[in-house]
């Protein structure tokens, strides 16, 4: 179970949004922290469970928020009530995180709840602590009504620690009661809410509620009287008399008014260790005067211990005989209680004596040990006054033998209590041990995770330093091969002009960029054809022919250029020439066939007139012939493969020259007499060559 204040809100309650002191929603954030739910609030402020996102761990997280100050305004932010109390709100504000920067100080501080961080969001301030997990001690005593002795010491003496260190740093509670102890699994107490920015206010305006609670509250808190470590010891004190009663001392106005306040050395004699009962009653003295003075004064009393010859011990004790015997000798004879309070207070006597006789740790002078036991002899004077039926030898015996078991009794309670408070200090060495060594543990694992945040931020910067350097690099890298790219480019451009002038001024014939195609096929750059044209294919040959003579790839030749290039392929040129005058020579000899033919035609006008009607196609025969002729092109081995594509105009070439194919053999042999085969062998001669040149080049 997880508490903080008595006015815990459960878990999944609703909050609403037209409150104007309504809690902050689940799911929040108050900078890395997430909240989760409420644990408690007041007038104050509230206080809220929540969750670090950096360091992954539950956390409580306190808000500001003081209701006669301020208000909650659009469900987030903290705004004063108005211009009037906004001076008090930000003064109280102030005081709030100088309280929780003072509190972060005391982190391994025992019994003192931890202080984390602190931090102002949303218009007010917030106080970062460690999630106790436990139960308040006031559940438990509503629960148990009391504790036992081992139980009160285990609790008291850490909480004595606390409080000195925080005492030492000038700082109080001042709100010290059995709500305010959380008790965890282990039994170890923690002291929470400080009351010190919320006493602050209270000086400064009445508009604060009082800060002190009844019946744990000095009468100084109720007063202007000066407040100090005694006004603490007050508050523990009546916090430890509640635990050995089962019930809250009545408050200091109504003791002072006459509400006596039965001591605690009446309330648990017998059940708990006298030194305890005696700094009880001691550290609930109504005058700040009479009340131990600091924390160690108090832990003087508790161990049955002095320094000097005034002793705080015996101051005290010599108040509590001197407070509750003149109640012993006004009860009624008959009263059976005045016999049992007679012996306890001879008793608390005669263990100031044998403590100092036996224990060795009162170390009394002559005088200052008469000015101590006057009081016990005192009340044995009296008690002897009180009896005077008894006889004198009878009388003295009884009394030297009571005394004397009285003593004994003492001695063995003594020596019991001092075993007792001896295993205590050992459990409480222990525990500070054990406590000091998770506080080591703790600081080292912080600090470890502190170094790798550390290292980590260094890392990423570092890493983000990297970057950025490889970034400008990069972008100066792509912005000069951007230039350099665009100087290339207005270079090639420049040389590929002065190459296309410089080209154009060779004025190359059709036949002369036929040699130059033939020359680059010939040295292993093939234009795929020899038609003359410098189209794109060839001009990517030129340009690789240039590669590899290490000129500038223009893909337009100069004239030393096209003479090296005729140089390195001289031999395929000599054989290209030699057969373009091959076809020069078959062309003119067709010309002169054509010639004799048309001479002959003219001769003999009938004959030819027949003949051209009996060579000429009709539109079935030429597409049959087509048919026929183009896959037999495309087949023939005698056709480079990269030429077959050229089959069909060597087909349309040659039934244009050549239609004087006709399978009607017969019809042409009545028509045309004999010699019809010898005219088709003729035409066929006559028109094969020339379509090998007009379609392949050759």
């Amino acid at each position: 179970m997880i508490q903080d204040h008595p006015n815990a809100l459960p878990q999944g309650s609703r909050l609403d949004d037209g409150d104007p002191f309504a809690a902050l929603r689940p799911g929040t954030r108050v900078a890395r922290y997430e909240l989760a739910n409420v644990l408690g609030h007041g007038g104050f402020g509230i206080t809220y469970r929540a969750y670090d996102l950096q360091l992954r761990r539950e956390v409580a997280i306190k808000e500001y928020l003081p209701t006669a100050f301020a208000r909650r305004h659009g469900g987030i932010t903290v705004v004063p009530h108005s211009t009037r109390t906004a001076d008090d709100f930000l003064w109280g504000r102030t005081r709030f995180l100088d309280e929780a920067r003072t509190l972060a100080h005391f982190e391994s501080a025992p019994g003192v709840v931890n202080v984390f961080d602190f931090l102002e969001a949303n218009g007010t301030a917030y106080m970062v602590m460690a999630l106790v997990v436990g139960e308040t001690l006031d559940a438990h005593l509503k629960r148990d009504h009391g504790l036992s002795q081992l139980a009160i010491d285990s609790l008291l003496y850490p909480l004595l620690d606390g409080l000195e260190r925080v005492h030492g740093a000038g700082f109080l509670h001042r709100d010290i009661k059995p709500a305010n102890i959380l008790i965890d699994a282990g039994g170890r107490p923690t002291l929470i809410d400080f009351g010190a920015c919320r006493a602050a206010l209270q000086d400064r305006t009445q508009a604060i509620t009082a800060i002190y609670t009844p019946g744990y509250a000095a009468p100084e808190q109720m007063t202007a009287g000066k407040q100090g470590p005694w006004t603490d010891i007050y508050a523990l004190a009546g916090t430890l008399y509640h635990c050995i009663t089962g019930r809250m001392p009545p408050s200091a106005i109504e003791r002072a008014t006459g509400d006596e306040l039965v001591s605690a050395v009446d309330a648990g004699d017998g059940r708990y260790a006298p030194n305890l009962l005696i700094a009880i009653d001691a550290g609930l003295a109504l005058k700040p005067s009479e009340r131990p003075q600091s924390i160690a004064e108090w832990r003087q009393i508790l161990y049955g211990r002095t320094s000097g010859a005034g002793g705080s011990l015996r101051v005290a004790a010599t108040r509590v005989l001197n407070e509750s015997t003149p109640n012993a000798d006004r009860a009624a004879p008959n009263s059976s209680s005045r016999g049992r309070r007679r012996y306890w207070l001879g008793s608390i006597a005669a263990s100031v004596i044998a403590l100092a006789v036996g224990g060795g740790w009162l170390m009394l002078g002559g005088e200052s040990a008469d000015r101590t036991l006057r009081p016990a002899e005192t009340g044995a004077k009296r008690q002897t006054a009180v009896e005077p039926t008894a006889r004198p030898d009878d009388a003295e015996r009884q009394r030297l033998a009571a005394e004397a078991a009285r003593r004994k009794a003492d001695e063995d309670q003594a020596r019991e209590v001092a075993m007792r408070q001896a295993a205590v200090e050992a459990e409480a060495k222990r525990k500070a041990q054990e406590e000091a060594a998770a506080v080591a543990a703790a600081e080292a694992r912080r600090r470890a995770e502190q170094q790798a945040r550390a290292e980590a931020v260094a890392r990423e910067k570092a890493e983000a330093e990297i970057r950025a350097r490889e970034d400008m690099m990069r972008r100066e890298q792509e912005e000069a091969a951007r230039k350099a790219a665009e100087e290339k480019e207005r270079a090639d451009s420049e040389t590929k002009r002065h190459a296309e002038s410089a080209e154009a001024a060779l004025r190359l014939s059709e036949q002369d960029r036929k040699r130059v195609q033939v020359a680059l096929t010939a040295l292993g750059h093939d234009t795929q054809g020899v038609d003359g044209s410098f189209g794109r294919r060839t001009r990517q040959m030129i340009a690789a022919w240039q590669r590899t003579q290490g000129a500038a790839e223009t893909g337009h030749l100069t004239a030393p250029q096209l003479s090296v290039l005729r140089q390195q392929a001289a031999a395929a040129l000599t054989r290209y020439d030699e057969e373009q005058r091959k076809i020069e020579e078959e062309k003119r000899k067709a010309e002169d066939d054509a010639k004799a033919r048309a001479e002959a035609a003219a001769a003999a006008p009938r004959r030819d007139e027949r003949t051209s009607r009996a060579l000429q196609w009709s539109t079935g025969q030429r597409a049959q012939f087509m048919n026929e002729c183009v896959p037999g092109c495309q087949s023939s081995p005698k056709v480079h493969p990269s030429r077959r594509g050229e089959c069909r105009a060597y087909c349309e070439c040659f039934a244009l020259e050549a239609e004087a194919i006709n399978p009607n053999y017969a019809a042409l042999e009545r028509e045309l007499g004999g010699g019809i085969e010898t005219e088709i062998v003729r035409r066929f001669k006559a028109v094969a060559p020339m379509c090998n040149r007009r379609v392949f080049g050759e």
